[in-house]
């Protein structure tokens, strides 16, 4: 791993620099950002949900299985000898998982607090083929073109003022025919998981503006049919989409006793739970995540 002093790059460095507001008012998805760091200083222990300590550690891993039971089969079809990038990597999610099976792997987040908790998970677990990199998207407009065979970025362009823009990057570095991994958060999974509670934001959100929490939240939410638009509109081929009602953050969650997440057999009945709701067409659009796997 690189980057042990770190130094911020793209508009990041404004944001934990002097120049917030100018941060900001180029990228307001920079509001995640705030808000994570505040998070952080708050409940250290339970941001690391990699961590069995984390209050979230049950309820992530649930989400991430149900991430991986999608997404795993189209990874492994892929040669070990691939360069990945982790856009948005996070406290490292996915990219333990990622670095065990490929070869070399570039990450990046904006969050410095979980870029620190991402290089201890890969330091406890021996992993060294990783670059680190404290930064936000736009430090890819600097790096060459055509460059992954693969990349990865879940839950990030609906993060970004621009999505479009934002997957434009993406695809940009990635290489022709590589495979291009993504998710956003759900329209309507969203709206009832969030708790709007202003009659104004909620109105401002229908009529198709992003949530907009100063210091803490920015998101532009999806329904299927405009995710897929944006998805043809850049040029993905053979794209394939999949509804996650994400139990523990989405319209079910208090259907889930936290204190049995540690049964993997309770575990697999809400994953089957959740693959009926996949499959009911009336429920599959109150997804709280949308994936979608596709080529350049």
């Amino acid at each position: 791993m690189t980057k042990r002093a770190w130094q911020a790059e793209g508009i990041v460095s404004l944001l934990y620099g002097k120049d917030k507001k100018r941060a900001l008012s180029i990228e307001p998805g920079l509001h995640n950002v705030l808000g994570l760091e505040s998070y952080f200083k708050k409940k250290p222990v339970d941001m690391d949900f990699l961590n069995p300590s984390s209050a979230f550690f049950h309820l992530k891993n649930l989400s991430t299985q149900i991430y991986l039971r999608s997404l795993r089969p189209h990874l492994e079809s892929i040669s070990h000898e691939a360069i990945v990038l982790d856009a948005g990597c996070g406290i490292g999610r996915f990219t333990t998982y990622l670095a065990e099976r490929f070869k070399k792997l570039v990450a990046f987040d904006p969050s410095l607090s979980s870029l620190n908790v991402c290089r201890h998970h890969l330091i406890e677990q021996g992993l060294h083929n990783v670059e680190l990199h404290w930064a936000d998207i736009s430090f890819l407009d600097h790096w060459k073109r055509n460059f992954f065979d693969v990349v990865f970025a879940t839950e990030l362009i609906c993060y970004t003022t621009d999505p479009m823009k934002s997957l434009k990057r993406l695809i940009r570095v990635a290489k022709p025919n590589a495979k291009i991994f993504l998710s956003v958060e759900g329209y309507l999974g969203g709206l009832c998981t969030q708790g709007v509670d202003e009659p104004q934001t909620l109105l401002g959100i229908l009529s198709g503006k992003p949530l907009i929490l100063e210091n803490n939240r920015f998101v532009v939410y999806f329904n299927r049919d405009g995710f897929g638009k944006l998805l043809c509109d850049v040029g993905l081929k053979d794209v394939i989409i999949e509804e996650s009602h994400f139990f523990g953050e989405g319209v079910f969650w208090q259907s889930i006793d936290d204190s049995r997440l540690g049964d993997q057999t309770y575990v697999n009945m809400i994953i089957r739970a959740e693959d009926f709701c996949r499959a009911n067409p009336l429920i599959a659009e109150l997804a709280r995540v949308f994936m979608a796997v596709g080529k350049k």
